[in-house]
C-alpha cells in the first residue's frame, strides 16, 4: 500500500499552558487480525473512565444482520506508532475498516438516499472527557478506500444523542477530500463562513494521513499531516476563535460514522480505514502528535550495545550480543598474549544512546568495549559469524544486490594508528570496511568496499578529508549501501564525507562481522573503545543513525550557557566533551566581562523541552570585552540553531563609543562568530552591517572556501538598549552544496538566504560574542542564556522569557 509523506514541520504555535497534556482516550484497534469482524467491546483502548464499547448499524434489522457492513479489523502499514509526549512506541498490527454502501430499505434495493455502514460508539463522554473542558486535541490516522458517502463523512465526533448537528467536536472528510470541523456549536466546512472555510490539504488519495484538531481555550486549529491547514479561498491559516468551555454531559464518541439514518438526508458514514484515535486534555503542538515509525525491528540484523553495570574483563568465547533482531551471535575471541578486553563503565559513547530508526526514547549507555594492543601490536576482537546471511530477506544464498547500513561509535587510544581495523562486514569479499589511515594519512579514517563491475571485484576506498579520528573524542561512522539507487555513501559524525554513484556493493552469503581486527592473516588490531555497533537491512539516512542524544523526538540541546555568575556550560548529558567558556578584554584598553544582576526575564522557558529555569538573574556585560565558548567537533552539524538573549547599547570603533543610532561605522560591529579553534578564520560571522544601524549580515564561508555575504535588514536599531531574542539557523544538504541561513528577531523571521554550502573544518570551533572583523569595532551591551541546538528549531521552540508564574510565550 502507498503511504503519504508526512511533513513533520511544527507550525508556529504558541502554547499558553504551564502543564503538559494527558492522554484521556486512545483507541489502538489491535485486537484481531485484518479481516476479523469487530464485536462489541473488542477494541483495544487506553482510556480512563470509559464505559462499554458498542457498534451501531443502520436501524433496519436486515442491514444489521448483514455483517458486510460491520466495522472490521483492516490492514495497516505494519508500522509502529511513536508518542513524543510519553516517549513510548506501540505496535500497530491492525486498523478499523469501515465499509459503506448506498441503497434503500433492504440490501437488494439500489434506490433512495440512505447510506449504510457501521460505526464505533463509546458511551460516557461526560466522564471520559472531564479534563477536556478548557482545551483538547483530537487526532487519528485515516486512509480512504473509495466507498460512497453523503456530502461529508464523519471520521470522529463527540455527540449529544444521535444528531450530527449537536457535536461538541467533530472531524469530517468533505466530498472534495478536504477536512471539515465542528466545535462546540460552530461549523467550519464548505460553504460556511466568510471567507469560505474549505481547506486545501486533502486525504482522499488512498494514502494514510494524520489529521488533528486542537483547541487551547481560545483558538481551534486544523492540521493535516502535521501541517496547519489553509483555507482554499484566501490561503489563510485555518485558525478559528472559540472561547468558553465545553460540557460533555450526555455525550458519546462515534468513530467512522453517526447513527443518523434518515433516508431524506442520508447517513453519515466514513468509507475507509481509521487507526490510532487519541484524545488529549490539552492543545498539543504538531511535534507532539502521534507519528508512524517507518520500519519494523525485523530490519535490524545486529546491535551490539556492550552494556554492563559492572566493569570487568570479558572471557574468551563469551557471547556479547545483547540486542539482536536477526538471530546473530557475537562472540569474543582472545589472542595469545594480548591484554584482556573489558567492559568499560567509564568510557562510553554517551550517557544515553537513542535509536533514530525504531524508537526515539534514549536508552542508558552503561559501558563500552575496550581493547588495548600489547607490545607485539596484538589485541582481542569480536566476531559475529554469518552476519551477512541476515541481509538476505528471502533466504537465498547467491551473491546479490542489497540495501544495508553498518554503523558504530569509536574512540581511538593514542594518535596516528596506521592500518587498524575498526570493524569489517565480510571477510573475503569485504563489502564494507572501516580502517585507520595509511602512513601518509595517519589521522584519517578510510571507508573501504568492493564493488561489482561485470562480476569482477575491484577495490575502492574513501577518506573523510582532514578530520582527525584520533583527537580524543568519541566519533560515529556509518557506511550505507543504497543498492536501490546504485549508490554507496560514507558518513563521519553524521556528515556525508564521500559518495559514489552507479555502483552497488553485493553481499556475500554467510560472511562475518568482525570488530577490532582484520582477522584474515593480517591482524590490524584497533586500539581503543568501540560502542553500539549496528547492522541494519536498510539504507538509512543520517537522522536514522544511532545517536548519543535522541534526534527524532526533537532537536537536542548541545549546550546551554545560563551565564548565572559563571561561564560553565550546562549539558543535556554527561558526554565527556564539556568545556568552559571564558571572557576577556577585547583590547588592551578594554574591560573584562562582568556579571550583573539583570536579565530579560525572571524565568526562562525552554521551548524545545518544555522546562522552566527557576534561576535567571544574571547577565554578562560586554564593555569593550568578549566571551568565547570553545566547542567540541561534535557540534559540527548539517543543521543547527544558535540563539541568545541580548541587550545591545552601542558600538565601539577607533573613534570611541557610539549609541545605537550611530550609522557611520566603517567596519562591521561584531555580534557572534563561529570561528576555528585556532586562527582567525570563521565558518560564519553575524554582525551589524557597516554604516547601517538597522542592518545585519551573516558572512558564510562556502564549501569552496569563498565568503558569501547574506543581508538581514532589521526594522529597528540593533543597539536600541532593549532586550531581544536572536536566533540563527543553518540547514545544509547532504552534498554540502547548499545551505539555508535564516535569522530571527524576537521569534519573527527576518529573512532566509541560500549559500553554496558551509566550509567543513574539522579541528573544532569556538563561539565568540562581540568580536569584530577587526579589533575594534565591536558591540557593547549584555548577553544572556546562550543555546546551541542540533537541528533547525521552529520559533515556538526557541527560549522564551516568563515574567510571572504563568508560562506564556508572547510573540
Amino acid at each position: 500500500m502507498k503511504v503519504s509523506t508526512f511533513a513533520l514541520t511544527a507550525a508556529v504555535t504558541l502554547i499558553a499552558s504551564s502543564s503538559s497534556a494527558d492522554t484521556v482516550a486512545w483507541w489502538h484497534f489491535d485486537d484481531a487480525e485484518p479481516g476479523t469482524t469487530a464485536n462489541s467491546g473488542v477494541v483495544t483502548e487506553s482510556v480512563s473512565g470509559s464505559t462499554a464499547t458498542s457498534y451501531y448499524l443502520w436501524s433496519n434489522q436486515v442491514q444489521q444482520a448483514n455483517s458486510v457492513y460491520r466495522p472490521a479489523f483492516g490492514p495497516t502499514l505494519g508500522f509502529s506508532v511513536y508518542d513524543p509526549v510519553s516517549g513510548a512506541t506501540n505496535t500497530n498490527r491492525s486498523a478499523m475498516k469501515f465499509v459503506t454502501a448506498r441503497g434503500g430499505a433492504t440490501p437488494d434495493t439500489d434506490a433512495g438516499r440512505a447510506y449504510y455502514g457501521g460505526a464505533l460508539k463509546v458511551d460516557g463522554g461526560d466522564t471520559l472527557y472531564s479534563d477536556c473542558t478548557d482545551s483538547v486535541t483530537i487526532e487519528t490516522f485515516v486512509c480512504t478506500t473509495g466507498g460512497v458517502y453523503n456530502t461529508f463523512a464523519p471520521i470522529i465526533g463527540c455527540l449529544v444523542g444521535t444528531s450530527w448537528t449537536s457535536e461538541k467536536w467533530a472531524i469530517y472528510m468533505e466530498n472534495d477530500g478536504t477536512i471539515a470541523v465542528r466545535f462546540n456549536g460552530a461549523v467550519w466546512y464548505s460553504g460556511n463562513g466568510t471567507p469560505k472555510n474549505t481547506g486545501t490539504l486533502k486525504i482522499n488519495d488512498g494514502l494514510w494521513h494524520h489529521v488533528a484538531i486542537t483547541w487551547d481555550g481560545n483558538t481551534v486549529r486544523t492540521y493535516v499531516d502535521y501541517t496547519l491547514d489553509k483555507r482554499a479561498s484566501d490561503k489563510a491559516d485555518r485558525e478559528y476563535a472559540k472561547t468558553g468551555t465545553v460540557s460533555y454531559s450526555g455525550t458519546a464518541t462515534w468513530i467512522g460514522g453517526y447513527a443518523q439514518h434518515d433516508p431524506n438526508s442520508g447517513g453519515r458514514k466514513f468509507p475507509g480505514l481509521i487507526d490510532e484515535v487519541r484524545v488529549s486534555s490539552g492543545a498539543l503542538s504538531p511535534d507532539q502528535f502521534l507519528r508512524l515509525v517507518s520500519t519494523t525491528v525485523d530490519d535490524m540484523v545486529l546491535h551490539l550495545r556492550f552494556d554492563s553495570d559492572v566493569a570487568r574483563a570479558i572471557e574468551d568465547g563469551e557471547v556479547v550480543a545483547d540486542s539482536t533482531g536477526g538471530g546473530v551471535q557475537a562472540v569474543y575471541h582472545s589472542v595469545a598474549g594480548a591484554n584482556p578486553s573489558t567492559y568499560d563503565t567509564v568510557e562510553k559513547a554517551g550517557a544515553a544512546v537513542a535509536d533514530g530508526l525504531y524508537d526515539d526514547a534514549p536508552v542508558a549507555d552503561t559501558a563500552s568495549f575496550c581493547q588495548f594492543t600489547n607490545a607485539a601490536d596484538n589485541a582481542n576482537y569480536i566476531k559475529a559469524e554469518a552476519a551477512t546471511a541476515c541481509l538476505f530477506r528471502d533466504g537465498t544464498s547467491n551473491t546479490t544486490n542489497h540495501n544495508y547500513t553498518v554503523e558504530a561509535f569509536f574512540k581511538a587510544n593514542g594518535e596516528g594508528q596506521i592500518r587498524k581495523t575498526l570493524l569489517k562486514l565480510g571477510s573475503k569479499h569485504l563489502p564494507a570496511h572501516f580502517i585507520t589511515g595509511e602512513s601518509a594519512k595517519a589521522h584519517q579514517i578510510q571507508f573501504c568496499y568492493r564493488k561489482d563491475a561485470a562480476l569482477t571485484w575491484t577495490s575502492g576506498g574513501y577518506t573523510p578529508g582532514d578530520k582527525p579520528y584520533d583527537d580524543g573524542n568519541w566519533h560515529h561512522v556509518a557506511f550505507v549501501s543504497d543498492a536501490s539507487n546504485k549508490t554507496v555513501r560514507a558518513y563521519y559524525d553524521y556528515l556525508l564525507v564521500a559518495e559514489a554513484a552507479n555502483v552497488y556493493v553485493p553481499v556475500p552469503w554467510n560472511e562475518p562481522l568482525v570488530i577490532g581486527s582484520q582477522e584474515n592473516g593480517t591482524a590490524q588490531f584497533f586500539d581503543g573503545w568501540i560502542d553500539d555497533v549496528r547492522v541494519t537491512r536498510r539504507a538509512l539516512s543520517p537522522d536514522e543513525f544511532l545517536t548519543t542524544r535522541p534526534v527524532g523526538s526533537g532537536p537536542a540541546t548541545l549546550f546551554f550557557a545560563g551565564l548565572e555568575n559563571g561561564y560553565n556550560f550546562t549539558f543535556s548529558g554527561d558526554d565527556g566533551w564539556s568545556v568552559d567558556g571564558r571572557g576577556r578584554a577585547n583590547t588592551s584598553a578594554g574591560n573584562v566581562p562582568t556579571f550583573e544582576k539583570v536579565s530579560p526575564g525572571d524565568l526562562l522557558l525552554d521551548g524545545a523541552n518544555g522546562t522552566v529555569r527557576t534561576s535567571n538573574d544574571y547577565s554578562v556585560r560586554l564593555n569593550k570585552s568578549y566571551i568565547e565558548f570553545p566547542t567540541s567537533p561534535l557540534y559540527e552539524q548539517r543543521a543547527f540553531t544558535v540563539e541568545f538573549w541580548a541587550k545591545f547599547t552601542g558600538y565601539v570603533d577607533g573613534g570611541g563609543e557610539h549609541d545605537g543610532a550611530y550609522a557611520n561605522l566603517s567596519y562591521h560591529a561584531g555580534i557572534l562568530r563561529f570561528n576555528r579553534a585556532t586562527g582567525s578564520e570563521f565558518d560564519w560571522f553575524f554582525y551589524r552591517q557597516n554604516r547601517n544601524a538597522k542592518g545585519t549580515q551573516v558572512a558564510v564561508r562556502n564549501a569552496d572556501g569563498t565568503v558569501q555575504y547574506c543581508n538581514f535588514p532589521f526594522d529597528r536599531y540593533i543597539a536600541d538598549g532593549k532586550w531581544h531574542h536572536y536566533a540563527i539557523t543553518f540547514e545544509t544538504n547532504e552534498a554540502n552544496t547548499e545551505t539555508t541561513v535564516s535569522v530571527y528577531d524576537d521569534r519573527k523571521l527576518v529573512a532566509s538566504q541560500t549559500c553554496a554550502g558551509v566550509y567543513q573544518y574539522y579541528g573544532g570551533h569556538k563561539l565568540q560574542f562581540a568580536m569584530g572583523s577587526s579589533n575594534p569595532p565591536f558591540t557593547l551591551g549584555y548577553v544572556n542564556s546562550v543555546r546551541f541546538s542540533r537541528g533547525v528549531l521552529a520559533p515556538d521552540k526557541f527560549m522564551g522569557r516568563v515574567k510571572s508564574g504563568v508560562i506564556l510565550i508572547i510573540k
